[in-house]
């Protein structure tokens, strides 16, 4: 290359990396960087507002810098400045002024739904009832579909999807002494929330319900931390972030190096063998008294004190009763957990006993002294917790975790009431831990412990993932923990790929002679559909009545629309035609053979897809039928080329055999409902089920929160069936239809008759959106 050629080449690369730098802050930002609201676009730049005028910050989208007047952004919002707002995918925006607020779209204007009818701007409190009349800030944290509006000291949560779907008011305080006394305007920037007050922020960990401990450490500097200014107003305590890449390719940073590999401490020849022998994961855990790292495993009428100083090993195990007197000698304990004071809470069943630990020069096997008032009623103790709780664990601010099953519960006591209404949820949002459930779980030296089998895992508080480390979680307890003999495993590798955190739910390789490899996010799909089940005979038993214990007036498996109104209804091998009237329609029930050839005796749900066609669900199968537009009810459906065949094609990551199948909602997701949980298929997401699914059936406010059996949409409106009643659920509203007399209504009278009454499917009352139905928030999705 000669030396013209190489001076162009660097005169290039030059001015492309001139050009890829984002523009310099405002410098009204950075003399005052006090801001009355802000929201993060989806371009990656903060739009901050300040009396009438708003400034883009950073990012790469176009028109960074400022200021601008609102209303040549958003040219319906009325001059008098912007109180809170926040942002929604697809460039949606909520702006507040006073007691309205506007949604507006890409384009700046009102974004009115067709089918909502609405206009803005809108009042607040008709669209969040149990708001104050005018809020300071408001956020939107996509995470957790969940809205938070600030005003004075206090805040409010709204779940768009509850009902009432406005929280009981809340102290700023409950975050802890680092909070602020007020908020100027909330962002949620890259995920993570800031509350500015003045000109300063935080930043709050949600998941321990804290502010962050970073360093350096909160309040930080808004001009030099969020709008990238030169100088802070809080002079040489906080430095700067790293400058912008100038460089020609924009890439993303390195990945963090992988932590160092960890090797097991050296085995004790004293060791406890009856937990070396055996692979029975503990009942509890509990940090010994006296610190040095030692903690106490229960295992039935037993405790052993494991780790720290091995002088004392051989005195363990001792009686459970022997070290907390009063607890009777046959109770099995279900959890335990350390409170905020030292004091040790041990829950077995519906009890509670609570013990002060010894005096710190006590010998190790002394006994904890028993606290007055104790035992009593966990139900007293812990208003809202489980009983007969898998776990629990207590973090800072006096919260405690309680695990059972697949759920856990947050009781918290500076709210009322102390278990919120987004509770339980599913074990799943705790990243990496079996989302089946825990054995026992513990807060050691300031980390927390969860075990499962002979196995445990170390979780990571901030990240609020399963630790990243090598060799990965979950770990031999025997050889980590017990540090028994002869649990041996192969030395650490020279050099160990980064481990990857992720929300699987597969059991590692029990085999610890190398680190297991990091667990995928979902088992594969099988190339080969499993066989299918016998098909339904083409001449079944005679069909129950349909007013009789084993008719579908009782219960049905799955229920679907049949493209004129009425609803196909199945239970075992046949199906009842229901009229958009009510009653069963002339000529039915028809066996399931000559409906849908191929097809099982029984079937787990069933639904209709955008394009008509019929979707059967049994096990880990799934059928596909296709009829003739316009096709008589009762004509027999034609099985489509491919099917029966494995639901993880189509469906990867719902559940195998759903109690119930719906494509509900205006863009057409497919919701798969089993036992108490419910999953959310979007096939524009990767992966098409989300984070946060599993999800807890009680966020369908009304329905069953142990489960349903079927569920339909029929003329625009959304049914659920249990038993032998059925619900109608307001989609508007999400929540359950309110009628005179209130739902459930009697499946067999309504539907099919069976009581001289009803009033055609649905049984009265109302359109799709619910005539005299609350009037709830939209989702915000």
């Amino acid at each position: 290359m000669g030396r013209p050629a190489l001076l162009l080449l660097l005169l290039l690369l030059a001015l492309a990396s001139r050009a890829a730098a984002p523009p310099p802050p405002p410098p009204e930002l950075c003399q005052d960087p006090s801001v009355d609201a802000a929201f993060q676009a989806e371009d990656g730049q903060i739009y901050v507002f300040k009396g009438d005028v708003f400034f883009a910050v950073g990012g790469a989208g176009a028109g960074a810098g400022g200021p601008r007047r609102v209303a040549e952004r958003w040219p319906a919002v009325a001059r008098g400045g912007v109180d809170a707002a926040f942002a929604l995918r697809g460039g949606r925006v909520y702006l507040f002024q006073g007691e309205r607020f506007w949604r507006l779209g890409p384009d700046g204007r009102p974004d009115a739904r067709p089918d909502a009818k609405r206009t803005y701007p809108r009042a607040l409190q008709a669209s969040f009832p149990g708001l104050p009349p005018r809020v300071d800030a408001a956020a939107f944290l996509p995470r957790a579909a969940r809205l938070l509006f600030f005003s004075g000291s206090q805040f409010w949560e709204v779940w768009p999807l509850r009902s009432p779907p406005v929280g009981p008011p809340r102290n700023l305080s409950c975050w802890g002494t680092e909070a602020p006394p007020r908020v100027d305007a909330a962002l949620v920037l890259d995920g993570r929330l800031h509350l500015l007050f003045g000109r300063q922020h935080v930043r709050l960990d949600e998941r321990l319900c804290q502010v962050e401990a970073a360093e350096p450490p909160f309040p930080r500097d808004n001009a030099r931390w969020l709008f990238g200014c030169a100088a802070g107003a809080d002079g040489a305590r906080a430095r700067p972030p790293p400058p912008p890449s100038r460089s020609l390719v924009l890439s993303a940073p390195p990945p963090p190096p992988p932590p160092p590999p960890e090797s097991p401490p050296p085995p004790l020849a004293a060791a406890p063998p009856a937990l070396c022998a055996s692979p029975l994961p503990p009942d509890a855990v509990l940090p010994a008294p006296g610190g040095g790292g030692a903690a106490l495993f229960v295992r039935g009428a037993l405790v052993w004190r494991v780790g720290g100083a091995a002088a004392d090993e051989g005195a363990w195990p001792a009686p459970a009763a022997a070290i907390w007197p009063g607890l009777p000698p046959a109770q099995r304990l279900h959890a335990a957990f350390l409170a905020p004071d030292g004091a040790a809470v041990l829950i077995g069943g519906r009890s509670v006993w609570r013990f002060a630990p010894p005096p710190p020069a006590a010998p190790a096997r002394a006994p904890w002294r028993p606290l007055p008032g104790f035992p009593r009623a966990l139900a007293l103790a812990y208003p809202g917790a489980p009983d007969h709780p898998d776990a629990a664990l207590a973090w800072p601010g006096g919260k405690v975790f309680f695990f059972k099953g697949s759920l856990f519960w947050k009781f918290d006591p500076s709210q009322t009431p102390p278990v919120g209404p987004m509770y339980p949820n599913v074990l799943a949002q705790w990243a990496g831990i079996p989302s089946d459930g825990v054995d026992a779980a513990a807060v050691l030296n300031n980390r927390t412990f969860f075990f499962k089998g002979p196995r445990f895992y170390r979780f990571d508080d901030r990240a609020f993932a399963v630790e990243a480390a090598t060799p990965p979680f979950p770990r031999s307890t025997a050889l980590w923990l017990l540090r028994c003999p002869g649990a041996a495993m192969a030395p650490p590798p020279t050099q160990a790929a980064p481990p990857t955190t992720t929300t699987s739910t597969t059991t590692p390789s029990p085999s610890t002679a190398a680190p297991a490899p990091a667990p995928s996010a979902a088992p594969a799909c099988p190339r080969e559909a499993p066989p299918p089940p016998p098909a339904a005979p083409s001449q079944p038993p005679p069909a129950p009545a349909a007013c009789g214990a084993q008719g579908p007036g009782a219960g049905a498996d799955a229920v679907l629309g049949d493209g004129a109104g009425g609803a196909l209804v199945v239970r075992g091998a046949w199906a009842w035609r229901v009229s958009a009237a009510g009653g069963v329609a002339r000529g039915w029930p028809l066996p399931v053979a000559r409906l849908w050839p191929g097809l099982p005796a029984r079937v787990h749900a069933a639904t209709r897809d955008a394009a008509g066609r019929a979707l059967f669900f049994r096990d880990a199968l799934v059928w596909r039928f296709a009829q003739a537009p316009g096709a008589p009810p009762d004509q027999r459906w034609r099985l489509e080329r491919g099917f029966p065949r494995a639901l993880c094609r189509d469906w990867p990551g719902a559940p195998a055999a759903p109690d119930a199948v719906l494509q509900w909602g205006a863009r057409g997701h497919f919701y798969f409902f089993k036992g108490s949980l419910f999953w959310k298929f979007d096939p524009s997401q990767t992966p098409p089920v989300g984070p946060m699914y599993p999800n807890v059936l009680a966020q369908w406010a009304g329905i069953p929160s142990d489960g349903v059996d079927a569920a339909a949409v029929l003329n625009n409106r959304t049914f659920f069936f249990k038993g032998p009643r059925f619900y109608r659920f307001d989609d508007r509203a999400f929540a359950l239809a309110v009628e005179d007399p209130p739902y459930p209504h009697s499946t067999a009278d309504v539907w099919f008759g069976c009581g001289g009454g009803g009033g055609g499917i649905g049984g009265g009352g109302g359109g799709g959106g619910g005539g005299g139905a609350r009037r709830r928030v939209r989702p915000v999705s």
